[in-house]
């Protein structure tokens, strides 16, 4: 019954993940489009990539936490990605 819980929780984290990049694609087909200018895509990502940062990290963590390690180390690389970027975004401000 726990690893139905897991694959359940598993499943809507990663529907909430792919929404979020599919939002970010419209986003720039928005751009490409001219609908919106750079500056408002701008705006539009920065307020998207910390909540897909924290998703992408609760997948992760739920992974370790259920010991699917299969899976934990497929989502390992892209949550070094976004750990990367967020320590260069906060080196930058400063």
């Amino acid at each position: 019954m726990l690893d139905l819980i897991a694959w359940l929780f598993s499943f809507f984290i990663l529907l909430a993940v792919i929404a979020l990049v599919l939002y970010q694609i419209m986003c720039f087909l928005d751009l490409e489009t001219d609908y919106i200018n750079p500056y408002e895509l701008a705006t539009k990502i920065n307020n998207i990539m910390l909540p897909e940062m924290i998703t992408q990290g609760g997948l992760c963590f739920l992974h370790l936490v259920t010991r699917h390690w299969i899976m934990f180390l497929f989502c390992l690389p892209y949550l070094s990605y976004n750990v990367h970027l967020m320590i260069w975004s906060i080196v930058d401000e400063d």
